[in-house]
């Protein structure tokens, strides 16, 4: 690793982080509706839209930012140290890598930046599912620590690096590839921002497809205090709710996933091209 691209690290960081504030404030609603589907065992045809009429009726309109805090101390954070660690391993971003360098960055960045940052992700999916009652994150960090020790803050760790660092590594290497397509066809060297939220919202879609039966797992596994087994969970999903149960929630996570990654990577490389740092 260069010394250049070591110093601009934290510049690389702060950019994540601004993109990943605006993107969560802006989609938080649709990761509380992602979650209360994912919980709900009993109406099987509750969606999308009756499940936010639900929330409106019966919480009201600011409900929809339930778990919003925790939101932000995971992602701000998460995606700073994400984007950090792509910069650190040259992110399989230039001269048109492999495929499979592509992946690699991807998933090694986000799983650094999950297991940083698990504690929050489990209070975040609590604080969203209307069924604890913390006041703040701190409280609610102290509450699980003190009822179920380390194994309670990283409930879901395996099923979350599962869902998170294939969706990461996917997606980069969709995005990368799907961008040189662009570039290729507009015959440009640099794509507008309007080109590059396209190519974002398409990667997002794909790589959303191929993890979210491992978000459903790990839904199940954080909104819940029972012991667990992952085998016990799946097997568990299947019997309520058959092979659909494992998309529950797609749309609201699919929409959230790719508009974040969108917004993320375009803020982000705005950034950069202001600074001057590729």
């Amino acid at each position: 690793m260069s010394e250049k691209r070591a110093r601009n690290v934290p510049t690389a960081i702060i950019s994540g982080s601004f993109s990943g504030t605006i993107s969560t404030l802006l989609l938080q609603p649709l990761d509380l509706l992602k979650t209360r589907i994912q919980i709900d065992k009993y109406n099987r045809s509750k969606g999308l839209w009756k499940t936010f009429k639900d929330v409106v009726k019966n919480e009201k309109v600011k409900a929809l930012w339930m778990g919003t805090i925790p939101s932000l101390y995971r992602t701000v954070p998460g995606v700073g140290i994400y984007y950090g660690c792509l910069h650190l391993l040259d992110g399989g971003l230039r001269e048109r890598p492999s495929n499979l360098k592509r992946f690699a960055s991807g998933a090694t960045a986000r799983s650094c930046a999950v297991l940083c940052l698990m504690p929050v992700n489990v209070i975040k999916i609590r604080f969203e599912s209307g069924k604890y009652h913390y006041r703040t994150v701190p409280k609610a960090f102290s509450y699980i620590w003190s009822t179920e020790g380390i194994q309670g803050l990283y409930r879901g760790s395996f099923t979350t690096v599962l869902r998170d660092a294939p969706f990461s590594g996917a997606y980069l290497m969709f995005y990368g590839r799907i961008k040189e397509i662009a570039k290729q066809s507009l015959g440009k060297e640099e794509l507008n921002s309007s080109v590059v939220s396209i190519c974002g919202l398409i990667s997002g879609i794909l790589a959303s497809v191929l993890t979210h039966p491992a978000d459903v797992v790990k839904t199940a596994i954080q909104a819940s205090t029972e012991p667990y087994h992952n085998v016990t969970i799946v097997k568990n999903i299947f019997k309520e709710t058959g092979l659909q149960g494992f998309f529950k929630g797609f749309v609201p996570r699919a929409l959230r996933r790719t508009l974040i990654s969108a917004m993320s990577w375009t803020v982000y490389e705005k950034i950069m091209s202001i600074i001057g740092i590729k």
